[in-house]
């Protein structure tokens, strides 16, 4: 719909925040405490996310998004290329190695 890249990653990192504060929720047995401030709604969506997320795979996304966003705010490679990057490597099909 023609938005701006920074928006769309924006969007983006809104999403994994959420997901974030949902599977902390569940880690630690506080699900109600650590989600107070998210629309009960975006609570059910995140949660069979939340459940299969671990660790690894959380801190992986952030560092994906926080480095298409410097990228992006540094422009250094034109500004869709860092967008594009991310979307790209996160369809990826997973190998075994």
């Amino acid at each position: 719909a023609g938005h701006d890249p920074i928006y769309i990653l924006a969007v983006l990192a809104g999403a994994l925040r959420s997901l974030v504060l949902v599977w902390w929720g569940l880690d630690h047995g506080k699900l109600k405490e650590a989600t107070q401030g998210l629309h009960p709604f975006v609570v059910r969506k995140n949660l069979e996310l939340a459940r299969r997320a671990d660790t690894a795979r959380l801190r992986m996304n952030y560092d994906a998004i926080l480095g298409a966003d410097v990228e992006l705010k540094t422009g250094k490679p034109p500004p869709p290329l860092p967008l594009f990057k991310l979307v790209v490597a996160g369809s990826r099909p997973k190998t075994s190695a």
